[in-house]
């Protein structure tokens, strides 16, 4: 569902994801403080739980991992990859990446950064 070659599609996808997780109302008036383990209140606990059963929060870390997705040829790409990145902020609270892949988000990415060096 949120196929990262069209970039109107995917941000619109993810936009949808947004909107059902969380109130951006109240995360505007009063945003989670990521500088210690933050608490999102998610509006749709039960989709959340649903999203992240079917893999969801891996598939947003996919499209950053990936090196075709990390392209920036406009504002809506820009916007685009910043909402995959706060929507993997949000989620990991609930699903952390160590748990999710059994290392850390670090490593993933010094993994990844070496797989592009060497290609």
């Amino acid at each position: 569902i949120l196929d990262h070659s069209n970039v109107y599609r995917l941000l619109y996808c993810l936009q949808i994801v947004e909107e059902f997780s969380y109130d951006r109302e109240r995360e505007r008036n009063n945003p989670p403080d990521f500088g210690k383990f933050p608490v999102i209140e998610f509006t749709n606990s039960e989709w959340v739980g649903k999203f992240l059963q079917s893999n969801g929060l891996k598939h947003l870390v996919s499209i950053i991992l990936s090196s075709s997705s990390l392209e920036i040829k406009g504002l809506h790409s820009l916007m685009a990859i910043s909402l995959v990145l706060k929507l993997i902020c949000y989620f990991q609270t609930e699903t952390p990446l160590e748990q999710l892949y059994g290392r850390s988000a670090n490593t993933l990415l010094r993994e990844k950064s070496l797989k592009l060096v060497l290609t």
